[in-house]
């Protein structure tokens, strides 16, 4: 995780960047665990996110905890599956919403970021679902053939 280019990465191998300060608060150097978890912008996206997903709101220091903590869930194999997703999902889309900043001027809103998160599931349930329904026609064809 450590070999994304944060601007305290960035500075840490010779670019020349105005400031390492996170563009999004201006408030903390632009580390990975700052930008993922713990800026006010993101926390509030993962207490929506585990909100949502009915899971208990901890508040992480490191991306290592986040994973840590995900991976001790006791969840059937199927939830955890979608929880794996939407975690991944979360992390990707607080990337994005922080390249937006940097690169586009931030046209991708903070409150855009729950919205796509659970735009992006919907349509990996939908994939979910229309790949059980084919593997449902898949077995009975193979009952009929028995």
């Amino acid at each position: 995780m450590d070999r994304l280019p944060s601007l305290i990465n960035l500075d840490l191998r010779g670019v020349d960047v105005s400031s390492t300060l996170y563009l999004v608060c201006n408030l903390e150097v632009e580390q990975l665990s700052h930008l993922f978890l713990i800026c006010e912008v993101t926390a509030r996206t993962w207490d929506g996110v585990f909100r949502w997903l009915d899971i208990q709101v901890v508040q992480f220091s490191s991306i290592m905890h986040l994973f840590d903590y995900v991976d001790a869930l006791y969840f059937c194999h199927i939830k955890k599956i979608d929880i794996d997703a939407v975690v991944g999902t979360t992390l990707w889309y607080i990337w994005r919403f922080r390249n937006d900043n940097v690169f586009a001027g931030g046209k991708f809103k903070r409150g855009d970021i729950l919205d796509s998160i659970s735009s992006c599931y919907c349509v990996f349930l939908n994939f979910k679902l229309v790949a059980s329904k084919k593997m449902l026609k898949l077995q009975s064809k193979i009952k009929i053939l028995n």
